[in-house]
């Protein structure tokens, strides 16, 4: 049987800045670990080290890199892999990828590189001659490429001559539900947001908005689940202790489970982000298999995932746009209802992971064999 030592974020860790269970990287972490293994592979976990877990200074910095490459050492010649999987983050993480790809090409492991999130294009135009060569060497020297947005395709085609594969971010079939058939049925519209709240991922917005329709007599419940900015939690008390109108629930970071069982309670998800490093969102994956009316900005991967004909899309930094469309949806929830059902139909035909997991034994193959 073959190994894989897949590289990325720790599972059992609750850091700042995520939901509860661990942010996307390590949601899909989890899922690889549990659902990728097969009779052909064994995937084996090599846990890096976390932003900020040491400390934000260079020391820190130079720390981890140590305790990054000790923890790769211990498993090359414990776990003695076929092949490694680079969950990649780039930006700062960039000189500890090259360093496993360096370390590889050495003893003659192939790597397959692995780009989530949505800031790599960005990140490569802004970076230095050195980050440009840094990237460069580990796009050149892994043998396969797997791309969590479409537009990465073109891009390191043109930009390095090299092919790669389009691999979007799945969910269990298990964890799917049956259609839901009460989507806005109450009187009272049920909106939630998921993830963490601050600035850039327009929360402050979707507040004003949600505060703009109350002032209208339409009623509404704004729930929030996710590690609150300092900003942010400043902000918002500070609304609610203005108007007793504003039905607001706020729940911190919680466990995945409690997540789905919210998505299946409220009929909205709201996901107003201009965040720069926008990929391709989880939690939009989760609202489209809970029948939820999505709202969303076309930020990073989004408009990849969601069409008009399943979704209602804003501008970004608009309370406006985002009330303007909440009280559209009020008025017309048979439409919604039917954009809702259309996400639903539309992730069942493209981000389950029984749709995904031949392509990665697939790849998996690939990497180990000897052509």
């Amino acid at each position: 049987m073959n190994s894989i030592l897949l590289i990325g974020q720790p599972t059992d860790k609750t850091r700042k800045g995520t939901v509860g269970s661990g942010g996307g990287y390590v949601r899909n972490m989890r899922v690889y670990l549990k659902y990728f293994q097969g009779e052909n592979f064994r995937i084996v976990p090599c846990f890096h080290t976390s932003r900020k877990e040491y400390g934000s200074n260079t020391f820190s910095k130079f720390l981890r890199f140590l305790i990054d490459l000790k923890r790769f050492l211990y498993c090359l010649v414990t776990v003695k892999p076929n092949g490694i999987h680079v969950m990649a983050q780039y930006r700062d993480a960039l000189p500890r990828e090259v360093m496993y790809i360096f370390i590889s090409k050495i003893i003659n492991k192939p790597v397959l590189y692995e780009i989530k999130a949505g800031a790599f294009i960005d990140a490569y135009a802004d970076g230095s001659k050195i980050y440009k060569q840094l990237v460069r060497y580990s796009v050149l020297n892994s043998k396969i490429i797997l791309a969590e947005g479409k537009k990465y395709l073109d891009f390191l085609m043109n930009k390095f001559e090299i092919s790669s594969n389009y691999f979007p971010n799945v969910v269990p079939d298990e964890e799917v539900p049956p259609v839901k058939k009460n989507l806005l049925v109450n009187k009272i519209i049920k909106i939630l947001y998921v993830g963490y709240c601050y600035y850039e991922k327009g929360v402050f917005h979707l507040v004003d908005a949600v505060k703009m329709l109350t002032e209208n007599n339409i009623l509404v419940e704004l729930n929030f689940v996710g590690e609150e900015d300092d900003d942010f939690s400043e902000y918002l008390t500070k609304i609610m202790n203005t108007t007793d109108k504003l039905q607001i629930n706020r729940f911190g970071g919680k466990p995945h489970e409690f997540i789905l069982s919210k998505m299946q309670e409220c009929d909205i998800f709201c996901y107003p982000t201009f965040h720069s490093g926008e990929g391709h969102s989880n939690s939009i994956n989760e609202a489209m298999m809970n029948t939820m009316v999505i709202i969303s900005t076309r930020n990073g991967f989004l408009s990849d995932i969601l069409k008009e004909e399943s979704a209602y899309f804003i501008k970004e930094k608009s309370s406006t746009d985002i009330y303007n469309t909440l009280v559209e949806i009020n008025n017309n929830r048979k439409s919604a209802s039917e954009k809702a059902i259309n996400a639903y139909n539309n992730f069942n035909n493209n981000y389950l992971l029984s749709a995904k997991i031949d392509a990665i034994n697939n790849h998996y193959n690939e990497l180990v064999s000897n052509k």
